[in-house]
């Protein structure tokens, strides 16, 4: 049994009728992708590979250098230039444990189930094969985060992810509502199959 740490944070805002909550997971170590040996355009693409790296190393920490333990994940997924699908990155993580695409149709409800059972979330943001190629309001066009969190306010939803694409640790807070079009979410329940 892995212990998880999360805390959750429910509060009333100024007027008594609304109610904003918070949960976000901690002590999730992000990977950055552009740390991975791999070539420049490997690099460019291992943002899969980095969240199925984020995921796993939550429940069995890695003591392998950041930098051959994304290159471990790159090559097990299959990534390639053009990304990670989400077939894929189900198909590597199974290894593990059991991944699950979340249907779009309860990914606010599912993906807040599995934030407050302590469990992160791979997400991909899928402009392209969204068929959304010309819309401009999306965070990312092609990129996969960790879910780390979420955040409601009033009537706004909010994903906190970790970015495995910047130099720092970053959590960011996504409008999900904007996003919903476009996102993908697998859903990781660890099995020791060690």
């Amino acid at each position: 049994m892995f212990p998880h740490y999360y805390c959750g944070f429910y509060f009333l805002l100024g007027r008594g009728d609304l109610l904003s909550s918070r949960n976000i997971i901690r002590h999730v170590q992000g990977f950055n992708q552009y740390e991975a040996e791999l070539s420049g355009r490997g690099r460019k693409s291992a943002c899969g590979p980095a969240t199925m790296a984020t995921i796993i190393n939550y429940y069995r920490p890695s003591k392998e250098q950041h930098s051959k333990w994304l290159r471990k994940w790159y090559k097990e997924s299959k990534a390639n230039w053009l990304g990670l699908s989400a077939k894929k990155m189900i198909r590597s993580l199974s290894v593990y444990g059991t991944p699950s695409k979340i249907p779009s149709k309860r990914m606010w409800s599912e993906y807040r189930k599995e934030i407050d059972h302590g469990r992160p979330v791979g997400i991909k943001f899928d402009q392209w094969f969204s068929f959304k190629w010309f819309s401009t309001h999306y965070r990312y066009r092609y990129h996969w985060v960790t879910g780390i969190g979420y955040e409601e306010q009033d009537e706004k939803r909010y994903l906190l992810v970790l970015d495995n694409g910047t130099k720092k640790e970053v959590i960011r807070k996504i409008d999900f509502t904007q996003n919903a079009p476009i996102l993908s979410m697998i859903a990781f329940h660890h099995q020791d199959k060690s």
